[in-house]
C-alpha cells in the first residue's frame, strides 16, 4: 500500500545547497515510489532579504556576510560545483556572478502553487541564478501565463 505524504520543503530558490538537497530528496522519493507518493509544497526561506533589487556581487556579498577572504568563495564554489555535478546539475557561478533578493520569486511560487505548477517553477528558479530576469522563462517553461505572472507581482 502506498503512503501519501504532504511535505513542506523549506529552502531559498537561489541557494545551491538547497538545489542539491532537493535533487537528492527527489531521487530518494523516486527510489521509494512504490511505497511513498509525495506532494511537495515549497516554503520560503529567504537567506538574503536585505539585498537590494539590483543584486550584489557574489564575492563581495560572501566577504561581507561571512567575513571570508576574497579567495575563499572560489574554493567554496569549486566544492559546490563538484556536489552539483554528482547530481547532474550545472552550477555556473563565478567571481563576476551576482546574487539577488528572492522575495518576488517566492511570490511567483505562491501563485504557481495555486496554478498547480509550483514544482515546475521551482526547477526554473533552481537552474537560473539571475532571479530578476526569470519572468520570461517562467512563462515559457511552466504553465504560468504572462498575465498571471504580472498579476502575481503587482
Amino acid at each position: 500500500m502506498t503512503q501519501h505524504l504532504k511535505i513542506d520543503f523549506v529552502s531559498d530558490v537561489a541557494c545551491p545547497w538547497c538545489v542539491i538537497g532537493l535533487q537528492r530528496f527527489e531521487q530518494a522519493l523516486a527510489n521509494a515510489a512504490e511505497a511513498v507518493e509525495a506532494d511537495i509544497i515549497f516554503q520560503p526561506s529567504e537567506l538574503n532579504p536585505g539585498i537590494p533589487a539590483a543584486g550584489q556581487n557574489l564575492v563581495g556579498h560572501t566577504v561581507e556576510k561571512y567575513g571570508s577572504t576574497a579567495v575563499q568563495p572560489a574554493a567554496s564554489r569549486a566544492m559546490i560545483r563538484a556536489r552539483c555535478a554528482e547530481i547532474g546539475f550545472t552550477f555556473n557561478m563565478s567571481d563576476e556572478s551576482r546574487i539577488y533578493n528572492t522575495f518576488d520569486a517566492y511570490r511567483l511560487l505562491l501563485w504557481a502553487g495555486i496554478a498547480g505548477c509550483q514544482r515546475e517553477l521551482k526547477h526554473v528558479f533552481s537552474s537560473r541564478w539571475d532571479i530578476p530576469s526569470t519572468s520570461a522563462p517562467c512563462q515559457t517553461r511552466t504553465s504560468l501565463t504572462r498575465r498571471y505572472t504580472r498579476s502575481a507581482l503587482v
